[in-house]
């Protein structure tokens, strides 16, 4: 499976690619409630017409350090996986597998064919 999405311009981290970085970081539970307290500030500031000159939101996305697709709006998605058709193997070459995790880093269900 080939997947070459290499546009050459930078894009904004998602929301979920910010979090997962801050999980392997082990930063996540500290950024999340100091980001909390900056972001209710800054709204207490906004409704009482108190915002400083330029202030903006304090939550900040930086650019993508992770090589990504985006899809939005779909419904479903599906990929699939072959053998070089011009050469045929006796033991198949790709072995999709699919893991699935909650928030808490459980995991929900794999899906795979050796399993």
């Amino acid at each position: 499976m080939h997947f070459m999405f290499n546009t050459g311009v930078p894009s904004r981290i998602s929301p979920f690619a910010r979090k997962y970085q801050q999980f392997l970081g082990g930063t996540m539970l500290a950024t999340e409630e100091e980001e909390k307290d900056k972001f209710d500030g800054y709204i207490s500031r906004l409704m009482g017409e108190e915002l400083e000159d330029g202030e903006t939101n304090p939550i900040h996305y930086g650019e993508m350090p992770y090589f990504h697709c985006e899809l939005t709006g779909l419904s479903r998605l599906s990929f699939s996986t072959a053998d070089d058709p011009f050469y045929k193997t006796s033991v198949a070459k790709y072995y999709p597998e699919a893991i699935i995790f909650n928030r808490e880093g459980d995991v929900l269900g794999t899906v795979s064919p050796s399993k």
